[in-house]
């Protein structure tokens, strides 16, 4: 009987550089590695950490041409990265962060063509050495130029070198990377004392900063107030905490999927069950999708081979968001209904905020800006003058420039320009009601000198803030009704906004 049997070519590796891996995703697959062969090996590396005076340490440095990922985790012999190297081969112990014998790969050839290992392992004098280059091996030259030397010290490590990058990092991209890797080894920080670095930039996170300080309190024991639970779903556990803000934001409220002590999927893009937080694609904006907070373990379910979701079976999500709305949902209500500040004079912690950022703003103003001279001697150009120069910088703008962002709110069209040209003299922003009716172009000086106090959170509402005088500046020019207070109205509804319930 004639029979045909499956065959997996050399060439599938070319497909990985085609894969739907977020950067920082495929840069945890790395450092999964590392603190796996961390936790398998932990005992005797504390020992050694302990003699060395240091702690678990994985560094990335990135340059245009070249990507590097260096620890001094376990390293591997002979055998463990002769295994490392078998494609698609799982690890003997899947039942933690390594799972499918894939990341190291995949996540290599994503980045670049080329990868060189250099590894040695704790009691070996022996430093093992290969070069992949991921096009040979798609022409089935399987040869890794394996190399080895003795080396006479105690040192343990991995070095990874990727080049030949298939994709460059953007600044945005790296912002990002160094965001999500703070959050997503937020346990590792604190369990494995890991110390994270990218470009000798320290990561890390702060629970108390980040989420335990801003949580509501509970009145007697001055604690957070947060809910613990647990249930499981067809044999599978899950558990976690969940809380609510005192004063919330959207992007830092939802939940975070942690497995194996690692994020799967959270801040600044945190999971939001239906149930809890509204049936519109990743919620709304009221008072619960900004101050609901919480994490959850799915202990026992499969996730992605990217690591960046977990995979339901059947009904299983719908199952888990029934039973977390069941154990959680006093504190969705808490969270619709909670309001801190009733009464401004009984309320000494808003009273003593208060005082405090008005008098730092006099000073600021006193000790740093030129406020007399702008506000009683400088002489304002005419409007028509005023109107003139900013149509022409818009006009400029536009016709060089793609938009850096086009947003859709509710039928109104917002392109958003983020110019790099205009000088530090040029406004900090422009506005103009196109000609169609439903589009308003933005544009943002970045040169202009109030960028440079701007964290990345202040930037988000500051960009918020001039897209919401843009849209009330649109309703008002085409409401024939361009004045003081009609526009100061329309920005009122607005900024009301993410504050109505439902």
């Amino acid at each position: 009987m004639e029979t045909i049997s499956a065959k997996i070519g050399p060439g599938i590796i070319s497909s990985y550089k085609r894969l739907s891996y977020k950067a920082w995703y495929a840069l945890a697959e790395f450092i999964d590695n590392s603190t796996q062969a961390y936790i398998n090996n932990r005992i005797v590396l504390d020992e050694l950490f302990d003699k060395e005076n240091t702690n678990l340490t994985i560094k990335i440095s990135y340059h245009h041409d070249q990507l590097i990922i260096e620890d001094n985790s376990s390293g591997m012999n002979f055998v463990e990265l002769e295994n490392a190297m078998d494609f698609g081969k799982p690890p003997d112990d899947t039942s933690y962060r390594s799972k499918y014998g894939l990341g190291l790969k995949t996540s290599a050839f994503w980045f670049g063509t080329n990868c060189e290992i250099k590894t040695k392992k704790f009691d070996e004098s022996i430093e093992h050495c290969i070069v992949v280059n991921s096009n040979q091996i798609a022409l089935s030259n399987l040869d890794l130029n394996y190399t080895n030397s003795i080396v006479e010290n105690n040192d343990h490590y991995t070095k990874i070198i990727i080049s030949v990058l298939n994709r460059k990092l953007a600044p945005r991209t790296i912002d990002n990377i160094k965001r999500y890797l703070s959050s997503i080894y937020r346990k590792d920080f604190i369990n494995l004392n890991l110390q994270l670095f990218w470009n000798n930039s320290r990561l890390y996170w702060d629970y108390n900063e980040r989420i335990y300080n801003r949580l509501i309190k509970d009145k007697k024991t001055n604690e957070p107030l947060i809910k613990n639970f647990a249930f499981s779903i067809n044999d599978k556990n899950v558990s976690g905490w969940a809380g609510v803000f005192d004063i919330g934001k959207r992007r830092d409220a939802g939940f975070t999927i942690i497995q194996a002590d690692r994020v799967i999927k959270g801040w600044p893009e945190a999971w939001r069950p239906s149930t809890l937080y509204g049936a519109s694609e990743g919620g709304s904006n009221d008072l619960v999708n900004q101050r609901l907070v919480g994490e959850i373990c799915f202990t026992d379910f499969d996730v992605s081979h990217t690591k960046d979701d977990i995979l339901f079976y059947s009904n299983e999500e719908d199952e888990v968001e029934a039973a977390l709305f069941t154990e959680i949902a006093e504190l969705k209500e808490f969270a619709q209904t909670y309001r801190k500040f009733k009464n401004l004079e009984q309320n000494q912690d808003l009273t003593s905020v208060l005082e405090s950022s008005i008098l730092a703003i006099e000073n600021d103003i006193h000790n740093t800006l030129n406020f007399n001279y702008c506000i009683f001697k400088e002489q304002l150009e005419l409007d028509e003058d005023i109107k003139f120069n900013n149509e022409n910088l818009i006009n400029t703008v536009s016709k060089l420039n793609e938009p850096f962002k086009s947003i859709e709110l509710e039928g109104l069209f917002v392109d958003i320009y983020i110019d790099t040209e205009l000088s530090v003299n040029d406004p900090y922003v422009l506005h103009r009601p196109n000609i169609e009716k439903n589009r308003v172009t933005i544009i943002l000086n970045i040169n202009h000198p109030y960028w440079i106090i701007l964290s990345n959170s202040d930037i988000d509402e500051f960009i918020k803030q001039c897209i919401f005088d843009g849209v009330s500046e649109w309703k008002a020019t085409f409401m024939n009704r361009l004045t003081y207070e009609t526009i100061k109205k329309i920005k009122d509804n607005l900024l009301r906004l993410p504050f109505k319930e439902n």
